[in-house]
């Protein structure tokens, strides 16, 4: 009689370890929040929002399971149906910010609250210009720049993006085409979040 009692004891107690992981692990999953700038907090309208089944033994393995954007008050949602063998994460990308997908950070089978900071870009563009006539094409290098292009007069020589509001320090060169010399100069640039940086070189 002592060990029935024993038995129907330990199985209640498997029964309800299992009950209580799969409520912990799996079912209804809501997850929501707003998609933020990092740099300030502004809430960002219009955002890609992906959640993605990134592995387990589900056949969704790696694929988008939900896909939104951003209201206009940057706010979105998810409400799906977790499944306990696999692992979710959110993505999210904005006109002018950086993509970020590495949002894990929310529970399977409950209410989350998670919002999601995504990094700016600023943009800088380097205009080179000659205020004396110059017969000779030059090569314009730049730290940033790995395949540097030739030089033609007026040209814009460089434009790419960074991440917003910070210092950038630059070094940049003339060398002739002969390459007999060449002279570097040293710069600061400050990058401001969701804008255009124009920096004017002469020569």
């Amino acid at each position: 009689m002592i060990k029935l009692s024993l038995l129907i004891f330990m199985m209640i107690l498997v029964l309800v370890f299992y009950a209580c992981k799969r409520d912990k692990y799996s079912g209804p999953t809501s997850v929501h929040g707003f998609v933020v700038s990092e740099n300030d907090g502004r809430r960002i309208s219009g955002a890609d929002v992906w959640l993605v089944n990134s592995g387990g033994s589900s056949a969704l393995s790696n694929k988008v399971v939900l896909y939104k954007k951003s209201n206009a008050d940057g706010y979105y949602n998810f409400d799906f149906d977790a499944d306990e063998s696999s692992t979710y994460y959110i993505a999210t990308e904005a006109e002018h910010y950086y993509k970020k997908d590495n949002f894990y950070n929310f529970s399977k089978g409950k209410n989350n609250k998670l919002d999601l900071p995504i990094i700016p870009k600023g943009y800088i563009k380097i205009i080179l210009i000659d205020e004396l006539p110059v017969d000779y094409l030059h090569n314009f290098s730049i730290n940033y720049m790995p395949n540097p292009p030739r030089y033609i007069k007026g040209d814009t020589a460089f434009y790419s993006y960074f991440n917003g509001n910070q210092k950038l320090s630059f070094n940049y060169s003339f060398i002739k085409t002969a390459v007999t010399n060449y002279q570097r100069y040293d710069t600061t640039i400050f990058v401001k979040a969701l804008d255009t940086v124009d920096f004017t070189i002469k020569y």
